[in-house]
């Protein structure tokens, strides 16, 4: 006799396997941002910090305030005007407002803080396989949605 496994689940197969997928593809996304700004922003701004202010500015924990506002302004003004980031338009991920259009300069400022706090808690980030419109805190906070094009 072939017995043959069953997964249990409340929800309906396509359900499951669609908020999985987008979990997964913005998750990729993030590593591929990360990947990507660790090449570019952070070695450009570690090669001015040592021309103007010396080697051992390097070791200062100021060096991480340019980073962090690099990256900031990054993500803000990608999803602003792109709708997205470089890994969300790869994975062809797209931030809208609730409504399905460009969000506004502000919902995409305070993303990225917000996004820290998401990722922080965990909690914030797991909220997208039980959100219906499949929504991290910090989408619900901004009233943003994050959508496949």
């Amino acid at each position: 006799m072939e017995t043959t496994a069953r997964r249990i689940s409340f929800r309906k197969e396509s359900q499951v396997s669609r908020t999985g997928l987008m979990l997964g593809s913005r998750v990729l996304a993030a590593i591929v941002d990360f990947f990507i700004l660790d090449l570019t922003l952070v070695p450009l701004i570690g090669i001015v910090f040592v021309l103007v202010f010396g080697w051992d500015s390097v070791y200062e924990p100021l060096f991480v305030l340019p980073i962090l506002i690099a990256v900031w302004l990054y993500f803000s003004v990608m999803e602003w005007k792109a709708g997205g980031s470089l890994g969300k338009r790869l994975f062809r991920l797209h931030v809208t407002n609730k409504e399905g259009s460009k969000i506004i300069f502000l919902q995409s400022f305070l993303r990225f803080p917000l996004k820290i706090v998401s990722a922080a808690t965990v909690v914030g980030i797991l909220m997208i396989d039980i959100n219906p419109h499949r929504q991290a805190l910090h989408d619900l906070i901004c009233g943003t949605l994050v959508r496949r094009k």
